[in-house]
């Protein structure tokens, strides 16, 4: 048979033993909120806080993140890669703003699926009317500078044609 388990009452409320002065200001500190208000002084701390110099950062420094390269860009750019020279339809966003803002950010580069800058094309366009209007980005790659594990290596544009 198991060995059992002494059951363990509590004592009464009156038993308790009262808390030390250190107890209390832990429970304190534990109910304060997040973010106290500053000292009216510099230098001076609030009654209970930590002073300026020993604050507990909420910043965690653990390097860099990911490489993230199979993003929706990344295979935007490789497939139009692959075709040089021949314009593909990248986008279809809900204004000729957001349309024209994705082009300028492929011609340009800002994106570093679309490097180096000048290595894509890209127009935006509105085409139909009235109600079966569509807002377009058109893309194609012109050729650029490719980074390879040999380092930097110019490719040139009708090279794949």
């Amino acid at each position: 048979m198991a060995d059992r388990v002494p059951q363990i009452t509590p004592p009464d409320a009156d038993e308790w033993p009262e808390p030390t002065p250190e107890q209390l200001d832990l429970v304190r500190r534990a109910l304060a909120p997040a973010h106290s208000p500053r000292p009216r002084r510099a230098g001076q701390a609030a009654e209970g806080s930590m002073r300026r110099d020993q604050h507990v950062s909420d910043v965690e420094f653990i390097g860099p993140p990911p490489q993230h390269k199979n993003t929706k860009h990344a295979r935007i750019a490789a497939e139009l890669r692959q075709k040089p020279h021949v314009w593909g339809v990248v986008r279809k966003p809900a204004s000729i703003s957001r349309a024209s803002s994705a082009a300028q950010a492929i011609k340009t580069g800002r994106l570093a699926a679309y490097e180096p800058a000048g290595s894509f094309e890209a127009v935006a366009c509105t085409v139909g009317e009235g109600k079966n209007k569509e807002h377009l980005v058109y893309a194609r790659y012109v050729g650029g500078h490719e980074v390879t594990a040999g380092g930097p290596k110019a490719v040139a544009a009708d090279a794949a044609q």
